[in-house]
């Protein structure tokens, strides 16, 4: 994941590869990164874990949160309980609260500790008081140049060879830096990453002067059920939905790639919607797609569906979509992919649907995408901001590095998706 701006996350964060902010970055309880973490500004943990290391330019602050490797702060740092096994390394004060840290701690500023246990060695350049009986320092490795203030069996560590004499040698810190997402070193956030140029590849697809029917798939009684195949659609059940005449798909290409398209104005889903096995459906949506209600979308194995939208997308909480465990079709396609060029100011790709996992991969360079759903969401998401919240964790599928890209059912082309990071930007807190 790679911010250009803040990380704020909302509900319990699940991050299995590395973090990078160019501003702060604050998780919520029961947070989990599996690699590195690194912030511009400062970092927060209420608890979870941390499979790497930590380092902030400022303040760093956990609580029972579980670190594997090295903490690091340009700034102050606090722990509060549970295990730290690397070393925790500060350039202003360190304050420990109930902590069990295995590396040793080095401190430029003053050094706290209330309980716990400290192994590898304390090192401080300025002050060192030991607040409540039990505060442990393995080993009596203590080292400190300034003043001493001792609560237990420890009055020895008013003097040397506790109490050091300079020159008291630890670690220096290197600052982290930003990371330029832009060509010439302008201010982040100024250009959108878009390898496949996604607002002239389905501009080129629309024609404004046709004019597109309505798709609707009524919700009454158990619900109207539409059927896609590759090259038309058909009602399984058909009480209260619309359009009554055929639905056809135009050939065409998309993305360089020969694709059938049905092309809609809005889509309105109260309904069923499902892609027939062994199919590979994409629609075109000149208007708004939403699912609502008791919906549902279903893909089926080996089958695809690509949706391409020019306004609004939204999959509301009620909708149950079912996408197979494999998100990668034989033929090499991801099983449920979503093209957005949407530009506004509301936010452009909502997903907050879903069932034990959804696969999908969204791919809206210019809008604002919310995933908010309460189950696992696997695949990938690129917008030009993200805000993520919600139980459910989002785990990048690598096997989307292989992937063409495109509504064909070919596996033949030239541009292909690629992973670069996790790139997430939301507003710098105001307080």
């Amino acid at each position: 994941m790679i911010a250009s701006n803040s990380i704020k996350l909302t509900g319990s964060a699940d991050i299995s590869g590395n973090v990078h902010s160019n501003g702060y970055l604050s998780l919520p309880s029961n947070s989990k990164i599996g690699g590195n973490v690194t912030a511009y500004l400062y970092y927060s943990q209420q608890s979870g874990s941390v499979g790497g290391n930590i380092q902030a330019n400022g303040d760093i602050s956990l609580k029972q949160t579980y670190v594997a490797g090295n903490i690091t702060s340009g700034a102050n740092i606090a722990i509060t309980g549970n295990t730290i096994d690397g070393k925790v390394l500060s350039q202003g004060d360190t304050t420990l609260n109930q902590p069990t840290i295995l590396g040793g701690v080095q401190s430029h500023g003053n050094y706290s500790q209330k309980g716990g246990t400290v192994s590898g060695g304390v090192k401080v350049l300025g002050n060192v008081a030991l607040t409540q009986w039990g505060s442990t320092i393995s080993s009596d490795d203590l080292r400190y140049l300034g003043n001493g203030s001792f609560t237990g069996d420890t009055p020895e560590y008013y003097l040397a060879p506790y109490k050091a004499s300079p020159p008291l040698v630890i670690d220096t810190i290197s600052p982290v830096k930003k990371i330029d997402f832009t060509e010439n070193g302008a201010a982040s956030g100024t250009t959108s990453c878009d390898p496949l140029g996604i607002n002239n590849a389905i501009n080129d697809l629309d024609d404004p002067l046709n004019n597109y029917q309505d798709l609707f798939i009524s919700g009454s009684g158990k619900g109207d059920h539409l059927q896609l195949f590759t090259s038309k659609a058909e009602f399984l059940v058909d009480n209260a939905s619309t359009p009554d005449s055929d639905i056809t798909a135009k050939s065409t290409r998309f993305l360089d790639k020969p694709t059938d398209i049905m092309y809609f104005d809005n889509i309105s889903i109260k309904g069923h919607l499902s892609v027939k096995e062994n199919h590979h459906a994409t629609l075109f949506v000149q208007g708004d797609f939403t699912m609502s209600g008791a919906s549902s979308l279903t893909i089926p194995e080996q089958s695809s569906l690509t949706i391409i939208v020019l306004g609004k997308f939204n999959i509301g909480a009620g909708t149950q979509v079912y996408t197979p465990t494999n998100g990668i079709t034989a033929l090499g396609k991801p099983v449920f992919s979503i093209y957005s060029n949407y530009s506004g100011n509301d936010t452009g790709v909502s997903f907050s649907g879903g069932t034990e996992q959804a696969y999908a991969v969204i791919y809206a360079p210019l809008s604002h995408v919310e995933i908010t759903s309460s189950v696992g969401f696997k695949g990938s998401v690129l917008g030009n901001t993200v805000n993520v919240s919600g139980a459910g964790g989002i785990h990048y599928d690598t096997a989307l590095a292989d992937v063409s890209a495109g509504g064909g059912s070919t596996s033949s082309s030239s541009s292909h998706l690629v992973f670069k990071g996790w790139r997430y930007a939301v507003e710098e807190n105001k307080e």
